[in-house]
């Protein structure tokens, strides 16, 4: 082949290369599919606008450290532990804020690490004796509400949770307060809605309940707890934290 035909041929194939780029950068950027991966925001996903939320990782962050006749309550790897030792007993405590005084919703993940027992929260604390009582209990996957006045625990109802996780699985327990209205929503199931109106505002807490009698213990782990306002602005004011517990209710 002679040079001078080798030289058009070079020349030919750098004119077809400069063609298909010039084509090609006419063509618009492919777009995005849906098989494009992104990173996902982490966050906690709360029931409103949050006015006191705790993990539990600072064990400075208010509630009690202590041992007493028939409970237990401290932080505990990252975890608020109640434990009820004595039998037939219902042991709590209180959150170191105050509910917001309008609309407001309150919740936790809880779990039982072994044995029996139920565990839950309490809400409108008033005092030691009235108070709403939401009890969980994940051996028969029931759940029960009360309205604590005085000595008689009113029901205020109760039934099955099929989406209770059993055993030592965690629950995300989750309580709201709209003007009369009570509404339950476990694991994102609501369970129960009602109306009562004996007492609004107050306290707000945990606890855990050794229903049998004998020996062993009832002991419950808490975490991701947040209470919130709902429609509209509020404040959570601070207050010591209390503990308390009571025989069976009847």
């Amino acid at each position: 082949m002679s040079r001078r035909l080798c030289l058009a041929l070079a020349c030919v194939l750098v004119l077809a290369l400069v063609l298909v780029w010039a084509v090609s950068a006419q063509r618009p950027l492919r777009k995005a599919t849906s098989s494009t991966l992104y990173l996902p925001l982490v966050s906690l996903s709360l029931c409103g606008q949050p006015v006191f939320v705790d993990r539990f990782d600072d064990p400075g962050s208010g509630w009690p450290t202590l041992t007493g006749p028939g409970a237990a309550y401290g932080y505990l790897d990252g975890e608020y532990a109640i434990t009820a030792t004595a039998s037939a007993s219902f042991v709590w405590v209180t959150a170191p804020v105050l509910a917001p005084t309008g609309d407001y919703c309150f919740e936790v993940v809880v779990r039982r690490p072994e044995g029996d027992g139920c565990y839950g929260v309490v809400f409108d604390v008033q005092d030691a004796q009235h108070s709403y009582v939401l009890t969980l209990n994940p051996g028969t996957l029931t759940y029960f509400l009360y309205a604590q006045d005085g000595t008689l625990w009113r029901p205020l109802g109760s039934g099955s949770v099929p989406s209770l996780r059993a055993g030592s699985g965690k629950n995300h327990v989750q309580v709201e307060r709209r003007g009369a209205r009570i509404l339950v929503i476990i694991n994102s199931q609501l369970v129960l809605e009602t109306s009562d109106n004996a007492y609004h505002g107050g306290g707000v807490g945990l606890h855990a309940w050794k229903v049998l009698l004998g020996s062993g213990s009832a002991e419950a782990r808490f975490d991701n707890l947040a209470l919130c306002v709902l429609g509209g602005g509020g404040t959570a004011q601070s207050k010591a934290a209390t503990v308390g517990s009571a025989t069976t209710p009847r």
